[in-house]
């Protein structure tokens, strides 16, 4: 499987500890994650806001099939960076994936950078649902 890189930016009207919280607080990733079709309910996520911890979410489309993801936390700087990863899934060989906020004047930047192995079937699927995803953030910090 070939290794990929996908880098996204994205610049929201919303403090950095508001947007950290959007990543790592269950309640709030019920809010946003997952691609167009997709959602996740609470209870099928578990965040261990620690080095070594799950990161554990289950996307759950219209007709009740589930699609998870088990993750683990590689390493965090609370409000600035988080690093997870995660072995082979669906398409998808091992990875990881760095989001970095920054302030920007008031707002927040937001990078998330992917490098890991993905087919070349999975790999437009997942650039374009993640970037679906992250619009639905967008949408989210800025109501």
């Amino acid at each position: 499987m070939p290794t990929r890189e996908l880098t996204l930016t994205r610049t929201f009207d919303a403090p950095q500890q508001l947007v950290w919280d959007a990543y790592t607080v269950p309640e709030q990733l019920a809010r946003w994650w997952g691609p167009q079709g997709l959602h996740t309910p609470v209870e099928k996520i578990t965040v261990d806001l620690r080095e070594g911890g799950a990161f554990n979410l289950t996307m759950v489309d219209g007709e009740g099939n589930e699609y998870p993801s088990e993750m683990t936390i590689r390493s965090l700087r609370p409000i600035d960076e988080l690093v997870y990863g995660w072995g082979g899934q669906r398409g998808l060989g091992g990875g990881e994936i760095t989001v970095t906020l920054s302030d920007d004047g008031g707002k927040t930047r937001l990078v998330q950078h992917f490098v890991g192995e993905a087919t070349d079937e999975m790999f437009p699927m997942m650039e374009q649902g993640t970037n679906e995803q992250l619009d639905k953030l967008v949408a989210l910090l800025s109501s």
